[in-house]
């Protein structure tokens, strides 16, 4: 399982300050089901911090309120869950020289919803709150704004290489299908007709409309030779025409 999607706030989370030591975490944190989440935690403390004087805990509690669960120790080394729920799911992401006590959930299911605790001492700093997270399990990730416009925009691509193609095929199937005389000598109810010279017929209108969208948008991504060659086609499909 690959690492996740996650969503945090962008305000700094809660600051838990008491005694030495100041524990920082995010306030709640989003991660899609099967994937991997990283509970962020780092601290600070007036004392002096190695390997040796620092202990993490991280708990978790249901949101059915039922009782607290270890979910990480750390002491020296790190020692993961050996049983319960988070067994094989818990690992750890600090460095303890950096104040980083942050641990990663591998492959969250539903099950993991709920408060995860994380609790930093630095002897003789053993006096402090604790930082939490909310951590939300959901099946799918909420589209941002970023990801809706992107959508539309392929969309929009989409539609208008349908319509270039339909367009095609069936200018090249009249074409084939058209007898010789037919396609010198037009009807005469089609030459008496001078609209059909002078106004183009709404959907070219949308379509070179669309298309021209389509250039703009092959302009911003860096692939103008793709729009200018789809231009260059339709132009010169329409002076056929008209």
């Amino acid at each position: 399982t690959g690492t996740g999607w996650q969503k945090q706030p962008q305000e700094l989370a809660r600051v838990r300050r008491v005694g030495g030591i100041d524990i920082y975490t995010p306030k709640e944190v989003e991660a899609v089901n099967g994937t991997d989440v990283k509970l962020k935690c780092t601290f600070t403390s007036t004392q002096p911090v190695s390997i040796q004087s620092v202990t993490v805990s991280w708990n978790f509690r249901p949101m059915n309120s039922g009782s607290d669960e270890s979910v990480f120790y750390y002491q020296d080394v790190p020692y993961p869950p050996m049983l319960g729920r988070f067994k094989g799911h818990a690992v750890w992401s600090g460095d303890i020289m950096k104040r980083d006590v942050s641990i990663t959930l591998l492959n969250v299911p539903p099950t993991f919803n709920g408060t995860y605790i994380c609790q930093v001492r630095n002897r003789p700093d053993v006096h402090g709150s604790n930082g939490e997270i909310f951590l939300r399990v959901v099946n799918k990730v909420s589209l941002s704004e970023i990801s809706i416009l992107a959508a539309a925009i392929g969309g929009s691509c989409a539609v208008i290489l349908i319509l270039l193609s339909i367009f095609v095929a069936v200018k090249f199937y009249r074409r084939k299908h058209m007898e010789p005389d037919t396609e010198l000598q037009p009807p005469e109810h089609v030459w008496k007709d001078q609209t059909r010279f002078n106004v183009p017929p709404l959907p070219f209108v949308v379509l070179y409309t669309l298309l021209y969208v389509f250039y703009q948008i092959c302009s911003l991504c860096n692939h103008g030779i793709s729009g200018r060659y789809l231009m260059m086609c339709f132009m010169e499909l329409c002076c056929n025409r008209f």
